[in-house]
């Protein structure tokens, strides 16, 4: 299992929300992964990890809502590689 995804599993929730975040990842990095496709490995790994902590933050905060949750760990992942 991936490093980002073991993390959300790994993560103190019940299954349905562990469930959630692991379909909000997917779901928000398949519409990033294309502006990763020429970056090395590490570096998007880095990403994905990245993801994955922003979506348990918010989750952790009570944000389950899966559209509200997906958009605004992109936000967070945008916010991240723009500083």
């Amino acid at each position: 299992m991936a490093e980002a995804l073991k993390l959300i599993h790994d993560s103190a929730f019940d299954s349905e929300t562990v469930t959630l975040m692991g379909q909000v990842f997917d779901a928000a990095w398949s519409k990033v992964a294309g502006y990763f496709e020429t970056q090395p490995q590490a570096v998007v790994q880095q990403e994905r990890t990245e993801l994955a902590r922003a979506i348990i933050h918010l989750a952790s905060r009570g944000m389950v809502d899966p559209d509200m949750l997906e958009q605004t760990a992109l936000n967070v992942l945008r916010q991240s590689d723009s500083t």
